[in-house]
């Protein structure tokens, strides 16, 4: 939303009332923007137009900033480089953001507080690993990507504090002191594969089935079936020195204290 007939120096300096050269000095440099002063905006890259608004609206020196899904139409190269800028910004000129986007990445790279709305609704606040590790209902867990997500019937021991949970004929234990119909999240990087059963604190232990591998770079995520269908991630390595496959038999297991209850 660049000023087409102006140059970039001008729809950097447009909002600014009085001269404050210094500033305008530091911010340009800040953003990476100072050797494309002279430049119509028709002749910019989209990470070159992005950072050029930055700049124009943080010229007038805020104390908020409202950022509409602002790396949404980026490659990822230059996505990851308006993120480093934007840290830069938060830390360096202390205005507060508000960033709006569906991307994950965006949230635990960049926010302090992260808030899950759904039709207007602040459905829940906190710091990104609460809201991502911790969702307090079935949406946010969705939203935020958790996998392993199940509905069960929870039984409390009340001298422990120990819940076993019927899950779709598997009963799963966790910490909790919830009962009755509950939901349960559980991270697949908490999640423990091995060929053989071992010894282990984990107090969830079955043996099932490979029925899906995902190559994901440096990293292989599987989906095992152990009556209930789990999703883990390993290491490259690791999933090659087990010599996993499709089809073939695996143990999954998981500490009580990593299922979410809620």
């Amino acid at each position: 939303m660049l000023f087409p007939h102006l140059t970039v120096r001008d729809n950097v300096r447009f909002g600014l009332k009085e001269d404050q050269q210094l500033f305008f000095d530091n911010l340009v440099n800040l953003l990476d923007i100072s050797h494309i002063l002279s430049r119509m905006p028709d002749t910019l890259s989209g990470g070159e137009s992005q950072r050029v608004a930055l700049a124009r609206a943080l010229v007038t020196r805020p104390r908020i900033l409202l950022l509409d899904e602002p790396l949404s139409a980026l490659d990822i190269n230059t996505r990851e480089n308006i993120i480093c800028k934007l840290k830069d910004i938060n830390k360096r000129l202390g205005v507060t953001i508000i960033h709006i986007t569906h991307e994950r990445l965006e949230a635990t790279s960049l926010a302090d507080r992260v808030a899950v709305m759904n039709k207007g609704e602040i459905l829940q606040v906190g710091r990104p690993e609460e809201v991502f590790r911790k969702p307090d209902s079935e949406f946010v867990a969705n939203f935020v990507g958790v996998e392993n997500l199940y509905r069960g019937r929870s039984v409390i021991d009340p001298d422990t504090d120990i819940a076993d949970i019927a899950v779709g004929g598997v009963t799963i234990t966790a910490t909790s002191s919830k009962s009755d119909d509950v939901f349960i999240a559980i991270r697949p990087e908490d999640i423990l594969i091995s060929v053989d059963r071992i010894e282990t604190s984990g107090r969830n232990s079955y043996h099932g089935k490979i029925i899906e591998v995902k190559d994901m770079g440096g990293i292989a995520k599987i989906v095992v079936d152990v009556g209930i269908l789990i999703s883990a991630v390993l290491t490259k390595r690791s999933f090659e020195d087990l010599m996993l496959s499709v089809d073939k038999g695996v143990y999954v297991t998981f500490k009580a204290s990593s299922v979410h209850v809620f």
